[in-house]
This record gives C-alpha cells, sequence and structure tokens, in this order.
C-alpha cells in the first residue's frame, strides 16, 4: 500500500450527522486499523465533524482515498484531506487570506465546494459562505483547470466566522454536495416526507442518467411497511408495479391507482408468489428483526434490488451494526460478485441508516 499521498496533508476532515460523532471517528478508526494506519480522531460533542490525523509521519491520511469506498462508509457524509487550517481570518477580508493560501499550495482544482458542519449553531455561517462563493465565482479566484487535468475538488470548511480549513478530495471518492447534503424538495402529491429518504438513495447509489433504466415500466416492487405511501408513490411515478404491505391505510389516491397493490398484512408473514425487481422497506422495528427479514428475502431470491432502512439504538451505534450487521452484509455482497453493497446515514435519515444490495 502507497502510505503517502503526493500532497502534503494535516489529516482528513470527515462531515457527520450531529451527535454521531463518536461512531464517525469509530468507523474511520477500523478502517484504519484494517488498512494498519496509526492514527487517532478529535471529536467534538455535536459538532457535526471528526478529524482523523496519523501519528505516523510516514503515513499521510489522504491514502484512505485509493483504499477505502466513499459510498460504504456510513456514518461520513462528506470527507477531504486538509492542507490549511485559517484559524484567525480577516473580518473584512476573509477572502483574499484564503484565496492566498489556495495558491501557495500550487494544487489543480476542477471545482469548489463552501462547506459548513450542519448545526443550528453553524447555520448562520451558510450566508457566509454562499456570498464568499459568489464573489469567488465572479473574480474567478481560483482559476480552475479542465477537469482532464485535475479530478480534485477543493474544500473550503467554516467551522467559525474567522475560522476554516482547507483541503482536497478526488471528485470520484467524495459527495458531489456541499458537506454531503443532499436538499430535496417534497412534491405536494407525496403522501410523507419519508418518500426523501427512497428519493436520495437511488439519486446516492445510482447516477441520474441511470435511474430511469434501473426503474421503469413494467417492473415489479414489494414495498414492506408501506403506509401511509410515501416509497410506494414514489415507485410510481417511474411506471413500476407496486404490491404494498401494511395493516395501516396507504394515502386515497394510492388506493385509485392501477399501478398498486394494497395488501393489508404484516410485513414478516408476508411472500410474494414469484421474485421482483425490488424490494424496498422502512419498518419501525428492532433492526436485527428487520435484518432477519432481508436475510429471509435473500435467501429465497425473492427480490433482485433491495434497498431498506435499519432504525438505530441509541447508544454505541457503529459497535451494534458492526457486531450484527456489517460482516454478514460483506459476506452476501462476496457470496453474489453482482451484486453491488452501499450503506449509508443520508442526509433525511435520522436515527437510522439506509442500506442497498444493488444488482449490477
Amino acid at each position: 500500500m502507497n502510505r503517502k499521498s503526493k500532497i502534503k496533508t494535516l489529516g482528513l476532515f470527515l462531515f457527520c450527522r450531529q451527535g454521531y460523532e463518536k461512531d464517525c471517528a469509530a468507523e474511520i478508526q477500523q478502517v484504519a486499523r484494517n488498512l494498519r494506519i496509526p492514527a487517532y480522531c478529535k471529536t467534538i460533542e455535536n459538532s457535526a465533524y471528526v478529524q482523523f490525523i496519523c501519528t505516523d509521519p510516514n503515513y499521510d491520511a489522504a491514502v484512505l482515498f485509493e483504499q477505502v469506498q466513499f459510498d460504504q462508509l456510513i456514518f461520513t457524509r462528506q470527507w477531504f484531506a486538509i492542507t490549511s487550517e485559517l484559524a484567525e481570518l480577516s473580518d473584512n477580508n476573509r477572502l483574499f487570506d484564503i484565496e492566498a493560501n489556495v495558491h501557495s499550495l500550487n494544487i489543480k482544482y476542477s471545482d469548489v465546494l463552501w462547506e459548513v458542519p450542519d448545526t443550528d449553531e453553524l447555520k448562520p455561517l451558510n450566508r457566509l459562505t454562499k456570498s464568499l462563493n459568489q464573489i469567488s465565482s465572479k473574480s474567478n479566484s481560483f482559476n480552475f483547470s479542465d477537469k482532464h487535468e485535475s479530478n480534485n475538488v477543493l474544500h473550503i470548511c467554516f467551522i467559525g466566522s474567522t475560522h476554516c480549513l482547507i483541503g482536497f478530495s478526488p471528485s470520484n471518492c467524495t459527495h458531489p454536495n456541499s458537506a454531503g447534503i443532499m436538499h430535496l424538495k417534497l412534491p405536494h402529491q407525496a403522501p410523507s416526507r419519508s418518500m426523501l429518504k427512497l428519493d436520495e438513495a437511488l439519486r446516492t447509489f445510482y447516477p441520474r442518467r441511470k435511474q430511469n433504466q434501473i426503474l421503469k415500466k413494467g417492473m415489479c416492487a414489494v414495498d414492506l411497511g408501506a403506509a401511509p405511501g410515501g416509497w410506494t408513490w414514489l415507485l410510481t411515478q417511474y411506471g413500476v408495479q407496486v404490491v404494498a404491505i401494511d395493516n395501516g391505510a396507504l394515502e386515497t389516491t394510492l388506493n385509485e391507482s392501477k399501478l398498486v397493490t394494497h395488501i393489508k398484512t404484516d410485513a414478516y408473514k408476508y411472500s410474494p408468489e414469484f421474485p421482483v425487481d425490488w424490494l424496498v422497506a422502512d419498518i419501525a422495528d428492532k433492526p436485527s428483526r428487520v435484518f432477519e427479514l432481508i436475510e429471509l428475502w435473500l435467501e429465497n431470491n425473492w427480490a433482485r434490488n433491495l434497498i431498506f432502512i435499519l432504525k438505530l439504538p441509541m447508544l454505541q451505534r457503529f459497535k451494534f451494526l458492526n457486531e450484527h450487521i456489517i460482516n454478514r452484509l460483506k459476506e452476501i455482497s462476496q457470496q453474489e460478485p453482482n451484486r453491488r453493497l452501499c450503506m449509508k446515514q443520508l442526509s433525511h435519515d435520522r436515527n437510522e441508516i439506509t442500506i442497498a444490495l444493488l444488482k449490477t
């Protein structure tokens, strides 16, 4: 394994959901241990970020970009390698200080993300970064290269009004949105906000151009725990026939849809008459019980593609996943090389994660 990157870094900056700093740190530290990279994490409770720092000068944290699949880091929403920390920016001339630092590093970039960790305390800084981004865009401050010349994305992250960190990430190993947050608008026809979780999962795990290929008219899906119908509704927008499983009621327009068959039964008692293209499930139950149900579907080959939610325990969430879920999922993925595994706590997930097992 290559121990050093071409660019000297101070460590990695990882964005996560507020309150999940310890889980994010535990996950990246385990990854580092598996790769035999000596490192530690700095965390601040409810800060929505973690700093990962190598303890051996012979290693550079940026090598993780080459060794780790970003979509398999569950709690990391976004990450970048830190090249500079500017802790005392001028109130009146922040952009000048940032530009000077970026140019001094002599690194080529193809794009920039202005970022702020997702906390109520830091939310006012989004207005500042939006303003700085507009000014820098008009003046072409960073002289971006063509994407054929460089795939580095420049990250400028504010953790205080005069305190920012500057760094980079490869565009193919990061989230395209600032701080890894996908802002989606809820259509007024959607029966529930839970629709956004499935929408974000599809956009995250598949390029936009492929979504109409993997979800299309003539396909059949089963939605376990469907009521009131947010996920079912989204699938019908692609022309997919949906069998909605839930003892609860669906939104009225879904009951009238020719694409929806509502079966009032328990998700744990239902089995399909024939294999389907998609299984989707957002069941409010213990994660171990939901995962047993998913394993049953996998063992019987009842679905080609699966996207499901696991609710998380209140404490030691990564430890629980690591001991009971992750290794089993990786075994399943290895047994079926043409099935891609994705695991992520998405922007619209709360105390839960989204997992996908997708045929390639």
